[in-house]
C-alpha cells in the first residue's frame, strides 16, 4: 500500500502603495493517491500461478470552487433537489446577480459542483500461468473509472480484458504467441440536457434552448468497443545468428452511436534480422 498527499497553492504576490509585500490565494488544489498492489503466488504440483493485482484511487478536487452563485441546471427536478433558489437577485462581493430561468442561486454549502474535480479509480488484475512444457499463459482484466464531482457530469467506464497463449517448438528455437485485447468504453447520459439533444420528444422537434418543464432525451455520450487479435513467430537460427519473425494484426473497432463503421484493418510485419 502507498499514499501520496499533495496540495497545490497558486499565489498572486503583490506591493501595495505603501510598499508592503502582500500575497492572494487565487488557486489551492489537494490530490492524494491511494495505491494497493496486492501479489499472491500458487504452486499446483510442477505448474505455477502468479495472481498480480493493482487498485488505484487518485482524487484532484479544486478547494475554490466550491463558491456561491448563479449555475446553471438543465433539467427539471435538480433544483429542488439541491435546493437551488429561482428568480431571486444576490450581491457577491459587491457584484449583483440575477438568477432567472435555468440559472439558481447556491449557497457555498449546497454548490452542485462540490469540490470541482475528479476522482479515477482503476483497477486491474493478470493471472500467468507457467508449466513444464514450454507452455505460457497470461490473462489480464483492467477497468478505469472516471467520475466527476460535478453532479451534472456522467461517469466514464473503460474497461479492458486480454489474453496471450504462447508455446516453444523445435527446442525453443520457434516461439508462437496468440492473443488478443477487447477495450469497451460506456459513459452514459448525464440527465442534463446538452446541445444537439432532442427538446420535446414528443413531437420530435430540435430545439437549441432549454426552458424548465422541457423533455429532452438524454443521449449517451460514449458507447464503443474495440477488438485486437495478434499472432506472432519468430524463428531463430543459430547459425549464421538469424532471427525471423512474422507479426499478424486483426483490429475491428464499433462505434454504437455512428450510423457508419470503419472498416477492420488487417496488418502483417515481416522482420529479418542478421547478427554478426
Amino acid at each position: 500500500y502507498s499514499i501520496r498527499l499533495q496540495d497545490r497553492q497558486d499565489l498572486l504576490v503583490y506591493k501595495s502603495a505603501d510598499g508592503a509585500t502582500n500575497s492572494e490565494t487565487t488557486g489551492l488544489k489537494q490530490l492524494s493517491t491511494h495505491t494497493i498492489a496486492p501479489t499472491y503466488k500458487i504452486s499446483l504440483g510442477k505448474t505455477n500461478l502468479n495472481l498480480n493485482g493493482n487498485i488505484t484511487f487518485a482524487s484532484d478536487l479544486d478547494l475554490l470552487s466550491d463558491q456561491e452563485g448563479c449555475f446553471e441546471i438543465l433539467n427539471n427536478t435538480a433544483n429542488n433537489e439541491w435546493r437551488g433558489v429561482a428568480d431571486t437577485i444576490v450581491v457577491i462581493s459587491g457584484d449583483t446577480l440575477k438568477c432567472e430561468g435555468n440559472y439558481y442561486y447556491f449557497t457555498k454549502e449546497n454548490n452542485p459542483l462540490r469540490d470541482s474535480g475528479n476522482l479515477t479509480s482503476t483497477y486491474t488484475g493478470t493471472i500467468s500461468f507457467s508449466f513444464p512444457i514450454p507452455l505460457s499463459m497470461n490473462l489480464g482484466w483492467g477497468m478505469a473509472i472516471n467520475s466527476p464531482n460535478d453532479f451534472r457530469r456522467s461517469k466514464t467506464v473503460i474497461s479492458v480484458f486480454s489474453s496471450k497463449l504462447g508455446y516453444k517448438f523445435f527446442d525453443k528455437k520457434l516461439n508462437v504467441t496468440i492473443g488478443g485485447n477487447y477495450v469497451i468504453g460506456l459513459k452514459e447520459g448525464n440527465g442534463f440536457w446538452d446541445s444537439g439533444e432532442v427538446i420535446n420528444s414528443e413531437d420530435g422537434e430540435e430545439d437549441s434552448e432549454f426552458n424548465q418543464g422541457d423533455t429532452f432525451i438524454d443521449k449517451v455520450e460514449l458507447d464503443n468497443n474495440k477488438l485486437t487479435l495478434k499472432c506472432g513467430l519468430q524463428y531463430k537460427i543459430p547459425e549464421p545468428n538469424i532471427t525471423i519473425g512474422l507479426n499478424l494484426n486483426y483490429t475491428k473497432a464499433v462505434d454504437y452511436l455512428k450510423t457508419e463503421q470503419d472498416d477492420p484493418v488487417f496488418k502483417a510485419k515481416l522482420a529479418i534480422k542478421f547478427g554478426f
